[in-house]
């Protein structure tokens, strides 16, 4: 390990144990979900009275949160131990593009180009290594506004992408005076999108908790995350797409062994995932979701279980026997979780097989380890860049971010939103 970086842990790590006091704080004034209503209207915003224990992309300023395990102390012995280690790579930061409008999902092509969404409907193109200018391609139809959580979302390459050129999109759009949430089908001619075709329509949307992940699975079937959309009290119908992942064939049809007849809902009870992973030995499929202010939490995603929303949060709330238990809570603190990705490269080997986890609130790219008997917990990144939303692996095995800090949840600084690349030290 570097000196430079050696100084930059220690840091980090006093860093974590100063928020914890802050952390906590600020958790004693939440207040629980308040009675859902109705989604407000694309003209609506909610107020601070309306949802005031949100504790993602709602929540105003900052409540940096501590981490889990070993990593809570300075302690010169592990920072020798992980200095003498191996397996250990050091690692820096580049940015690679400014000035980006809210981002919220990145995919690699097989050219080595770069798709970035933003979430006022724009796609973005980074072409060797450059951002360009103009937005390659602009949806007419989505429902934004600053400070809300709709927009242009998720977005992913079908497996045989090099073949077919077919790629994915969940966005929000205005209907009746009512937000919806859609997936769409486009076929990419090297910068045109041609031939849309809606993969699934008419799920409900809000000004908040969408969800919005949208991925392919190692089955080649198109996983999809819905949030509550602020409608909680139909979190636990089947048959009313909020608080799902969903599972589709790869032209919107519904498998037949998905867990419930003629349906596309493959777990419930969720209330705003918008990371998904698969593990790259086990193929177990992890996700992790936004809580109350707090509860936060990471779930091990098993076909037709029912993860307890708005029974239960974390561990907490009224745990019935057909509630699936997460894997981890933040309790008390908040992680603000977003995109997610299991690492399987050969670049950073002391992350290989671990869980990377964007936070928002917590202003932090958490690392989870689940070989032991506990989930083991720490931060790779952790204020340097402010709110975090999505972290992808790139073909080059290193790591990509996209924050998320002109959603008005903060000051951005200059340069914001950007693309940032963690590269290996020598």
């Amino acid at each position: 390990m570097t000196l430079s970086n050696r100084i930059l842990r220690i840091a980090l790590l006093a860093a974590a144990m100063v928020l914890a006091l802050a952390a906590c704080d600020e958790s004693e004034q939440s207040e629980p979900d308040p009675s859902p209503e109705p989604g407000p209207t694309a003209t609506e915003a909610p107020s601070d009275t309306e949802d005031p224990s949100a504790s993602d992309d709602e929540a105003e300023g900052l409540m940096p949160t501590p981490v889990t395990g070993d990593e809570d102390q300075i302690d010169d012995a592990m920072l020798e131990e992980e200095t003498e280690d191996p397996g250990w790579v050091d690692y820096d930061f580049e940015v690679l593009a400014t000035d980006l409008d809210i981002p919220w999902e990145l995919v690699f092509l097989p050219n080595g180009d770069m798709f970035i969404t933003e979430r006022p409907g724009t796609v973005r193109l980074m072409r060797d290594g450059e951002l360009q200018d103009d937005p390659i391609f602009e949806f007419d139809d989505v429902a934004h506004e600053r400070g809300a959580e709709g927009g242009l979302l998720g977005m992913t390459l079908h497996p045989e992408f090099e073949d077919n050129g077919w790629i994915y999109f969940y966005y929000t759009y205005e209907d009746d005076d009512e937000w919806r949430n859609r997936v769409v089908r486009y076929t990419v001619d090297g910068t045109d999108f041609n031939d849309r075709e809606i993969i699934i329509d008419d799920m409900p949307g809000a000004f908040t908790h969408n969800g919005g992940r949208i991925k392919f699975g190692p089955d080649d079937k198109l996983y999809v995350t819905l949030g509550d959309a602020q409608r909680q009290n139909d979190a636990q119908d089947i048959d009313i797409l909020v608080s799902k992942i969903l599972r589709l064939n790869d032209d919107g049809t519904f498998p037949e062994d998905n867990p419930f007849d003629d349906s596309p809902v493959y777990a419930n009870g969720l209330r705003n995932p918008q990371g998904i992973s698969w593990h790259p030995e086990t193929g177990a499929l992890y996700s992790n979701q936004h809580g109350p202010t707090g509860n936060d939490e990471v779930n091990l995603i098993e076909p037709g279980a029912n993860y307890g929303w708005p029974d239960m949060e974390g561990f907490d709330g009224e745990v019935q026997d057909d509630f699936t238990l997460p894997v981890m809570a933040s309790g008390e603190n908040t992680w603000a979780p977003s995109g997610s990705t299991f690492y399987d490269g050969d670049v950073f080997p002391q992350w290989r097989n671990e869980y990377l986890m964007a936070g928002l609130r917590s202003v932090t790219l958490y690392r989870i380890n689940f070989t032991g008997a506990e989930p083991e917990m720490g931060p790779i990144v952790q204020g340097e860049f402010g709110r975090l939303r999505t972290v992808v692996q790139g073909p080059d095995g290193l790591l990509y971010l996209l924050t998320s800090n002109r959603d008005e949840r903060q000051e951005p600084q200059e340069g914001d939103d950007r693309l940032v690349r963690i590269i290996p030290v020598d």
